[in-house]
């Protein structure tokens, strides 16, 4: 934390939420900033955060006044979603006032009165929430306007202070007589919610901002227990994030590097599988082993299974295949969560599985159950939450494997491969596709590496063409130890480069 001198005021203030400062920046100092909105929209919660770090950053002293709620209501509320005001108001960083309704003039005098005696003590952040109580009580708004502006709003510029009065929207109402005050504002945020497939989904439109450009009007967000409000992290076209590909980690199997070209940092790995059946042993085990031998961090987030049913095959695949150390495998998966798609729209699932990977701050993350989330929100809406998930990724350095199944037809050419796999995998750098083939009562399964990392990077132009290799001579060369004592075990496979499989 960087803590400010006594009394002093930040040159800046932020948000509270990384992904929103790079869309809008940061809050000038000596602002007054009007958020408005629904009861339910978020306004109080996104209150509360901005107050919070600021606080636990800057060290700057906040002042809440409130006409609503209680302080215990108010700090059990934050506290779920990981915001401790409690914490704050012994180290007498914040103070929480709460107002019964006063009538008139008096009113608005006695808030006023309190933000300069608390001005006085070193505080630099006011809230007022709701405003819209004393606006409502006063006969003459220029008098109120009058008041606010010429005492409080001078009080604020000249300190570099931050001035946040919050307005109730009626239900049903796009806007609220505010006397005036949203044009003197430094900046307007509205908090709207919208409906998607019966599901909530917030949104904050920026209004405007004095000092900053405003590349978006409306950025969706959710509110995610333990984290708060997390909004999505839309880049603009010119900032794509790019992944790592001169710096990628090798698989520790030489036939799959060959094949993928190793995994970029920050990359992206498809594994699609055919619907209904299992994730192959085989790959389980080279993930697994992938993990081990880099010792790398991993969240695993599923929406078709419980994550722990999913570590546990991973780590029964890397014994199986007698991978030194397996038992280790579980230390390194330090997040995990599933989550049902049919509860959450596409905004609201893709704050919660970014709020976990910005908690956790894992190397890898491991998603699973893709094909479930395009069958229960459609082609459009699962495209534009992988773009935004993966431009997110990428940007944190985070690499990827994405676990997903494909419509499974019983004769199939290398050229209908993209049109089988489909959504699920959209925005790869790598495309592993795993394909049975049948020839009369004998059954192979094949694995075709459709999408490897480019020649140029890798510097051959065999990279140019698909890879298609057997799942036993796979095996055999990256995990022999186990598949060397199957009984009847012969290398059968080859590596064929733009082979057909029919």
């Amino acid at each position: 934390m960087v803590v400010l001198k006594e009394g002093s005021a930040p040159q800046a203030y932020v948000l509270g939420d990384p992904a929103l400062e790079k869309v809008i920046g940061l809050i000038s100092a000596g602002s007054f900033i009007v958020i408005s909105g629904h009861p339910g929209a978020g306004k109080t919660t996104f209150s509360a955060k901005l107050i919070y770090e600021n606080v636990r950053t800057l060290g700057v002293r906040a002042l809440y006044i409130s006409f609503a709620e209680t302080f215990n209501k108010f700090a059990k509320q934050m506290k779920r979603l990981g915001m401790d005001f409690e914490s704050l108001v012994k180290s007498g960083h914040f103070e929480f006032i709460h107002l019964p309704t006063i009538s008139g003039f008096e009113a608005a005098e006695r808030v006023v009165n309190l933000i300069v005696r608390k001005h006085e003590e070193g505080f630099r952040i006011f809230v007022v929430d709701p405003i819209t109580v004393l606006l409502e009580q006063i006969s003459d708004p220029a008098k109120m306007r009058s008041l606010l502006h010429g005492v409080l709003y001078d009080l604020v510029t000249r300190s570099g202070s931050l001035l946040i009065a919050i307005a109730d929207l009626p239900r049903g109402k796009k806007q609220v007589d505010l006397g005036g005050l949203e044009f003197v504002a430094d900046g307007v945020f509205v908090m709207k919610t919208k409906l998607e497939r019966g599901m909530l989904m917030r949104v904050m439109e920026v209004r405007k901002l004095r000092g900053n450009p405003i590349p978006l009007a409306e950025i969706p967000f959710t509110i995610v227990d333990g984290y708060g409000p997390k909004f999505q992290p839309f880049v603009p076209p010119e900032e794509i994030p790019a992944s790592k590909h001169f710096e990628f980690l090798p698989t520790s199997c030489s036939l799959l590097d060959e094949a993928w070209g190793g995994v970029p940092l920050g990359g992206s790995v498809a594994i699609v599988y055919p619907a209904g059946a299992n994730v192959p042993s085989s790959l389980l085990a080279l993930i697994a082993k992938f993990l081990l031998t880099h010792g790398l961090e991993t969240a695993i987030v599923s929406f078709e299974m419980a994550p722990d049913i999913l570590l546990l095959a991973l780590e029964r695949a890397a014994s199986m295949f007698g991978i030194p150390d397996s038992d280790k495998l579980r230390t390194l998966v330090i997040a995990k969560k599933s989550f049902n798609p049919t509860a959450y729209s596409t905004y609201e699932l893709l704050g919660n599985v970014l709020a976990l990977v910005e908690q956790s701050q894992p190397k890898v993350l491991l998603l699973h159950g893709l094909t479930t989330l395009v069958r229960i929100y459609g082609s459009k809406r699962f495209t534009e939450f992988m773009y935004n998930l993966w431009l997110y990724l990428k940007s944190m350095m985070v690499t990827t494997f994405k676990l997903a199944e494909y419509r499974f037809e019983t004769r199939v050419g290398v050229d209908q491969i993209v049109s089988l796999c489909g959504d699920v995998a959209v925005f790869s750098d790598i495309v592993h596709v795993v394909i049975p083939k049948f020839e009369g009562t004998t059954f192979q399964m094949l694995h075709v590496i459709w999408k490897s990392l480019p020649g140029y990077v890798v510097g051959s132009r065999a990279m140019d063409k698909p890879i298609v290799v057997s799942d036993e001579l796979l095996s055999h060369v990256c995990l022999g130890s186990y598949v060397s004592t199957r009984q009847g075990f012969s290398q059968r496979g080859t590596v064929l480069r733009g082979a057909s499989l029919v």
